[in-house]
């Protein structure tokens, strides 16, 4: 039974748009100098991600004189830290709430303090919306709630939880505990940690975060493992650095889609890296001799965890196992994915990434590259309508669209057909490896749509571009096979730019 709690969130809602702040990395060092201000307040801090933090307020509370000092002593501290940055301080019952009042403190520029037992009440008037920025629901089960009238926290909560679960598995018990204000965090230094944690000693003090990091990875690793064999991610977790002169640095890390190896060990050299490198009279004077890691909250990974091809974890291990020994083969091997990073050509709506930039095994992670890449624009005007097309040709292939007398159709500067599109030929075929590179097909056109014109950087004589696009349902002349084509004419000169499954 998890110990109730009132929590305290600390958030800096632009901390990532901060010049500076440009990758993961260094923002989360430029804010471990936020955190052990905070933890003057209190022994342990939650970092949820970089520009959020929680604590628990039941021992500052009693000694500063209740809630809202606490708020008010927050609220100075983190402007002293952070003096031109935005922040909000939320004090309520729940993390959810906590959150929630942080999000509304950011507007009012003071604490926003719950009361003890309205954090139901506080929820209630949100909208379904805010599960999302401050409990970590996915965007398709927000997108749901809407569409079955749910249009506020207050309205999920009428619900009982029995309806919940019906219709949302394991995620409607937790549903139910965040609309009702009872989703309890172990933030108390001194919870009872689940019994899977490990523990490494240093025969000789570590004075590198590198060095701790490389020879904790197998740790991490199996620890991983170990709840995978039981079906269990863990969520929350609490790590503890200890020096030889006896100084301890611990930290509670929260990753609602569950951490892995990959994830641990970046949060152990941010950990570090701020203690290590800190200023005199805060930072470590000795080498590390100990480190333990204790998973404070678990979660069955059937909760949420799915794979990035549609299957469970093991298909994503068998692709890190391939991933793995392709790069022992040879070292210079380049495996990237794709990311979404938009525009109107289809070749380029993808930018690839280094596979070792991304952790395949978090599906929601993988969801939100491939959709919204790094806050790249969603809609452009003149791209290509969906679904998308199967494949996408980098080199887009030459080819003749015909009318029925055999003349080149022609678009317009008003972007009109002069011909109606009749034969469409090929040479070497489409997709087809019987017939040779020498040989010119005819495809006979069933269908059109389009055209679709593009006209980018009018402005600029040397980029500008202009061009149309086209979709063909065609037909091969002697199998009857069907395909649906992408044309793209340009300078007067027609290309397959893609073909649609």
């Amino acid at each position: 039974m998890l110990r109730t709690t009132r929590t305290a969130a600390v958030i800096f809602p632009n901390w990532g748009a901060m010049p500076g702040h440009d990758d993961t990395d260094t923002a989360h060092r430029a804010f471990e100098s936020v955190v052990r201000a905070l933890s003057s307040l209190a022994p342990l801090i939650q970092v949820d991600t970089a520009g959020i933090a929680l604590l628990a307020t039941r021992g500052p509370s009693r000694y500063f004189g209740g809630d809202v000092a606490v708020g008010y002593l927050l609220h100075e501290l983190c402007t002293k830290q952070a003096l031109p940055v935005v922040h909000g301080i939320g004090i309520a019952d729940g993390r959810v709430a906590a959150l929630a009042a942080a999000h509304q403190s950011s507007f009012s520029d003071s604490p926003c303090v719950v009361p003890v037992g309205s954090s139901e009440d506080f929820l209630g008037h949100l909208p379904t919306d805010a599960l999302g920025v401050c409990a970590d629901i996915d965007a398709d089960t927000i997108d749901l709630l809407r569409r079955l009238g749910l249009t506020t926290i207050g309205a999920v909560a009428g619900l009982t939880e029995r309806e919940l679960i019906d219709r949302f598995g394991l995620l409607g018990e937790r549903l139910h505990q965040i609309v009702h204000g009872s989703d309890v965090s172990m933030l108390v230094p001194d919870a009872v940690p689940i019994d899977d944690g490990v523990q490494h000693i240093f025969e000789d003090p570590v004075l590198i975060s590198g060095a701790v990091v490389v020879a904790l990875s197998e740790p991490s690793h199996n620890l991983i493992r170990t709840l995978e064999s039981r079906a269990l991610q863990c969520i929350r977790l609490h790590m503890l650095f200890e020096t030889d002169h006896g100084e301890r640095n611990e930290r509670m890390w929260h990753q609602p889609r569950g951490f892995s190896e990959k994830a641990i060990l970046e949060r152990m050299r941010w950990q570090l890296d701020g203690w290590l490198g800190a200023d005199v009279g805060t930072a470590a004077t000795a080498g590390i001799t100990r480190v333990q890691l204790s998973p404070m909250d678990v979660r069955p990974i059937d909760a949420q965890q799915q794979s990035l091809w549609g299957g469970r974890q093991e298909h994503v291990e068998r692709v890190l196992r391939s991933i793995s020994l392709a790069i022992s083969v040879h070292a210079d091997i380049d495996i990237t994915v794709p990311e979404w990073q938009g525009g109107r050509d289809v070749a380029r709506v993808f930018s690839q990434v280094p596979v070792g930039s991304v952790d395949i095994r978090d599906y929601v992670a993988c969801a939100e590259r491939v959709s919204i890449g790094r806050g790249a624009q969603q809609h452009w005007t003149g791209s290509v309508p969906t679904p998308w097309p199967a494949i996408v040709f980098s080199q887009p292939q030459l080819v003749q669209l015909q009318d029925k007398d055999g003349l080149m159709v022609v678009i317009t500067g008003r972007h009109e057909l002069l011909q109606m599109p009749s034969i469409l030929c090929v040479r070497g075929g489409l997709l087809d490896h019987s017939a040779r590179l020498a040989d010119v097909v005819n495809y006979t056109v069933q269908e059109f749509a389009g055209p679709w014109p593009v006209e980018e950087r009018w402005w600029d004589p040397i980029r500008r571009r202009r061009l149309a696009r086209l979709q063909l349902l065609v037909q091969h002349p002697h199998t009857q096979v069907e395909y649906l084509v992408l044309l793209t004419i340009e300078n007067q000169q027609w290309y397959i730019s893609a073909v649609y499954d």
